[in-house]
């Protein structure tokens, strides 16, 4: 949230931040469709623990992508 409010203008942000709570909306939806039939099938501990993973490797991935980690030196 953060880079985008430093990457935009002030009036850009209001239609930015609409776009991207839209597209953040949309996977959260199917992610709730999904997760009854996943529970059932591996256990509510286990889908836990797997989602626990997932986060943590998208978090590293993150951190360790150059251009992601230079946005914030690219603007000086």
């Amino acid at each position: 949230m953060a880079i985008i409010q430093e990457q935009l203008s002030a009036k850009m942000l209001g239609r930015v931040f609409s776009l991207y709570f839209s597209m953040a909306i949309l996977p959260s939806m199917i992610g709730l469709l999904f997760t009854g039939f996943i529970a059932d099938a591996i256990g509510v501990a286990t889908a836990f623990i797997i989602a626990g993973f997932i986060v943590v490797l998208v978090g590293l991935l993150s951190f360790f992508n150059g251009s992601i980690m230079a946005l914030e030196r690219k603007k000086g």
